[in-house]
């Protein structure tokens, strides 16, 4: 009767790690859950940073629309424009 019911827990131990083993390891597994989890959170924080460079250019715009200063202020610094009265120094920096 000892025997019996040594063999059974064996028999049941043997089936519980197998199962845990399947379910750890397939291809749908825990390990897989898992590494797919992490790509989601790595793909949500990317949207969000993109989400909020994409409010700081619409900010941008509207600004650019709206203030002739700052219109003023992009054309000088990106297109290196210049008014009319001014003269231009170019400085080398060596």
């Amino acid at each position: 009767m000892l025997n019996k019911i040594k063999f059974t827990k064996i028999i049941l131990y043997v089936v519980s790690i197998l199962i845990v083993s399947y379910l750890v390891f397939n291809d749908n597994g825990l390990i897989k859950f898992l590494k797919i989890r992490s790509e989601l959170n790595t793909l949500n924080e990317e949207i969000k940073k993109t989400e909020d460079e994409l409010t700081s250019l619409e900010n941008s715009i509207k600004m650019i629309k709206s203030n002739r200063d700052t219109i003023e202020k992009v054309a000088r610094e990106k297109f290196n424009m210049k008014s009319r009265n001014e003269k231009v120094i170019i400085v080398n920096e060596n």
